[in-house]
């Protein structure tokens, strides 16, 4: 999709936007905007405010599921056609998922392979996207597209430097998601409730605390005299890693060999190196030119969905579908194309302006040469 689009990350603690414009040969990051999470989504008026005083498209949003999906199923296919699977995924999935499909919204993000094509298929409860919806809308934004972070992800396979299969690991405040690339792009994704903020919690619960206390301890990492309590509190992080790093082994069958991570607890000083340590294997930050180190982990997300929402279509995951189904208009797609139809417009007018007076002017001449062979007859034979 031409035009601008806008990423929406909504967190716990803060939400993030990235708006982004794309052309017919190239995309450009337009504007990044932080803001802090309120009490009441609903009742948040300073999101509204932020997008009518920068002019942010209210339509062309993509957002991410706010909580963990029910199920995340991985279907194979014989064949890469999306028409295809459309007739058929369902099918499969009702063959597989042991829940009941009637009160869930599901979609899927189509993976082609050599073999054929793989499904990944992301299941949400319908209450959840119905939330999500009401809660982007009553504060005037209608998005067009509601996906899942992890798999967003697969937008950005170009920033991700490193010697593949690769896991890019998103560790925001309530969240951790996990996608896995193989040199053909996005493969896997899983994600955890295991986030930055488990960390605080634990550090305020072993030092008996203040929550920003304990946020001040996370900011220093692993240096000083508190690393034990820090080591301590980072654990189940590193070992929720470790297992989803395992899995993912497991199914590519091929061993991983770089990590990148993003987020704003990838900021913490010296996590880096310690999870390399933990993990043997390389760790490094993740980083995107146009945003700049420490702006390329904390907005990764939102800039993730601004890229993979504005190229939505056929084989990308959108759970806008059946009743909450996007049925707005797409004023930006018709801002982009309005200056070249009105010039064209114009073109044409001007064409038949020059045309019609090119008729006229030529019929003026061919009269006053009428006139003058008519005077010339005359006078040749009175």
């Amino acid at each position: 999709m031409y035009g601008r689009f806008v990423g929406l990350d909504i967190g716990t603690d803060t939400i993030k936007i990235a708006l982004i414009k794309r052309g017919l040969t190239d995309t450009d990051l337009s504007q990044i905007l932080q803001i802090k999470t309120p009490d009441s989504l609903q009742a948040f008026s300073e999101l509204t405010s932020i997008f009518a005083e920068k002019f942010l498209p209210k339509n062309d949003v993509a957002v991410s599921l706010i909580g963990n999906p029910v199920s995340i199923r991985v279907l194979s296919f014989p064949f890469s056609d999306p028409k295809k699977i459309d007739q058929t995924y369902e099918f499969e999935l009702e063959n597989v998922s042991p829940f009941d499909l009637s009160d869930k919204v599901h979609g899927y993000h189509l993976v082609r392979r050599p073999e054929g094509s793989e499904a990944i298929v992301c299941m949400s409860q319908s209450e959840d996207i119905k939330q999500l919806v009401d809660i982007c809308q009553s504060n005037g934004i209608d998005p067009k597209v509601i996906t899942f972070a992890p798999l967003a992800f697969g937008a950005l396979d170009g920033f991700l430097l490193g010697e593949r299969p690769l896991v890019l690991i998103d560790i925001g405040a309530s969240r951790m998601g996990f996608s896995l690339f193989d040199r053909g792009g996005i493969r896997r994704v899983r994600s955890s409730s295991k986030a930055g903020g488990l960390i605080s919690e634990m550090i305020s619960r072993s030092l008996g605390a203040s929550h920003d206390v304990a946020e001040s301890i996370k900011r220093e990492g692993f240096k000083g005299d508190k690393n034990r309590v820090l080591e301590e509190a980072v654990s189940p992080i590193i070992d929720e890693i470790k297992r989803t790093v395992h899995f993912f082994e497991i199914e590519i069958g091929e061993e991983i060999k770089t990590v990148i991570l993003s987020g704003g607890t990838s900021l913490m000083p010296g996590i880096n190196d310690y999870i390399e340590e933990r993990l043997k294997k390389e760790v490094k930050g993740f980083f995107i030119p146009d945003l700049g180190e420490n702006n390329s982990a904390i907005f990764a997300q939102s800039f993730a969905l601004a890229m993979y929402g504005s190229a939505i279509g056929r084989g990308r995951l959108n759970l806008r579908k059946g009743d909450f189904k996007y049925t707005g208009r797409d004023s930006e797609l018709r801002r982009v194309f309005m200056v070249p139809a009105l010039l064209f417009s114009l073109f044409i007018l001007f064409s038949i302006y020059r045309a019609g007076a090119r008729y006229f002017e030529l019929k003026s001449e061919v009269e006053r040469i009428e006139a003058q062979i008519n005077t010339t007859v005359r006078e040749t034979f009175p």
